[in-house]
């Protein structure tokens, strides 16, 4: 199986399960809250990468890195669509 197939095997195992879909939403909410609320963003910024952490060390190494680049570039997106419609400020 080349590394390609097997990337992609990886994440469609992760979209398939739901609890690891929440745990990337959840990580991915902790980091969007600190934004919002800036008085809690340190207590919420301590939080914020303990879903991936944890499904790294449950589920494994791969697993766990294919949900922290997963988390990254949902972020990273979200950002991208925010700039343009903001006029990029």
């Amino acid at each position: 199986m080349s590394k390609d197939h097997k990337a992609f095997s990886i994440v469609w195992i992760i979209l398939r399960d739901p609890v690891l879909v929440l745990g990337v939403l959840a990580s991915i909410l902790f980091f969007f809250a600190m934004l919002i609320f800036p008085v809690f963003g340190i207590a919420l910024g301590i939080f914020t990468p303990l879903p991936l952490l944890y499904f790294y060390y449950r589920r494994g190494r791969a697993i766990g890195l294919v949900m922290i680049g997963l988390a990254t570039l949902i972020v990273e997106l979200i950002f991208l669509v925010s700039s343009r419609w903001t006029g990029g400020l």
